[in-house]
């Protein structure tokens, strides 16, 4: 490590770490020193594609098995996950639906579960903010509270999906989701190809091909390898 102390330690490289990241290093002072610990490695999405095609890696070594979580006769299931630079960044589909307001109070409306402790309005601004983030394409009408357009627009719909949005309007939509329907900075348009977890055209949002940058940063010292069990 570069210094003896840290004014902040920060744990894995996915979105959390991420996000929270970008927003400190916006508020903080421009001398502060920063260490995060990442148990994996820099796994570069073009790596990730050759394993993907079977092609020989040098990287295939760090591949996650998925395997054993296609279980349908057991309550048990091994979930998949990454680890290195962006974490279950890597390996999510994208797709970014909002909670509805009642998702907040199940325990009040059904008796189920316990009641958040803070509601849909309370996280609203924050829901704007990844989304602009994550450049979300998305539908104006949306069955839960959003004012405005996307960042960009929706997905187009099937045959069938036009058939059940007449019929059940914006109950059913064009998801909201963080696989491009447009390009943007670093990332292309979504082929449909329907192999998200590894997008072969780099169009769903990544810590790896985002604009955040954290780790670009002076004030941020990234070490790879680095498991952490206790702080």
């Amino acid at each position: 490590m570069k210094h003896d102390y840290y004014d902040l330690v920060v744990v894995g490289t996915g979105f959390a770490s991420s996000f929270f990241l970008k927003k400190y290093l916006e508020k903080a002072k421009k001398n502060v020193k920063v260490l995060v610990l990442e148990r994996g490695v820099f796994y570069p999405h073009e790596e990730r594609l050759k394993t993907k095609r079977g092609e020989p890696s040098e990287f295939e070594k760090f591949a996650e098995p998925w395997e054993k979580a296609i279980n349908n006769l057991s309550p048990y299931k091994k979930w998949p996950f990454t680890t290195g630079l962006g974490g279950c960044s890597n390996c999510w589909w994208g797709c970014t639906p909002r909670f509805m307001p009642a998702d907040f109070k199940t325990k009040t409306l059904y008796g189920i579960g316990e009641d958040w402790p803070i509601n849909y309005d309370d996280l609203n601004q924050y829901y704007y903010e990844a989304e602009e983030l994550m450049h979300v394409s998305g539908p104006e009408g949306t069955p839960f509270p959003r004012k405005g357009k996307y960042p960009l627009p929706p997905h187009e719909f099937s045959v069938v999906d036009k058939i059940l949005h007449k019929t059940y309007g914006n109950k059913y939509i064009s998801q909201p989701t963080a696989r491009a329907s447009r390009s943007t900075p670093g990332r292309n348009r979504c082929m449909d190809s329907s192999t998200c977890d590894t997008c072969p055209v780099n169009a769903k949002f990544t810590i790896e091909n985002s604009e955040i940058g954290v780790y670009d940063s002076e004030n941020i010292e990234l070490i790879y390898g680095a498991q952490v069990y206790s702080l």
